[in-house]
C-alpha cells in the first residue's frame, strides 16, 4: 500500500476515530472513554502499489 486511512463514524455521522497507520486499530473508545453499544460505520481509503485508489465501507457493531 502506498496510502492508507481508516475512519470510524457513529450513527449521527460524528467522526470517533481516524488513523493513517495501518497497524493502529480502533479500541472502541472516543476521547479515552468507551463508546456506547451500537453500529458504527467504517471507511477505509487506500492506494495500491500502482497508485490506484480504493474505498471500502461497512459497519461494525460494538457489543458490551
Amino acid at each position: 500500500l502506498t496510502a492508507y486511512s481508516l475512519f470510524i463514524y457513529n450513527r449521527g455521522g460524528r467522526l470517533v476515530f481516524q488513523t493513517t497507520d495501518i497497524n493502529n486499530s480502533w479500541d472502541c473508545t472516543h476521547n479515552g472513554e468507551a463508546v456506547q453499544q451500537g453500529t458504527y460505520v467504517y471507511v477505509i481509503q487506500y492506494s495500491d502499489c500502482n497508485g490506484k485508489p480504493f474505498v471500502k465501507k461497512g459497519t461494525v457493531t460494538v457489543i458490551r
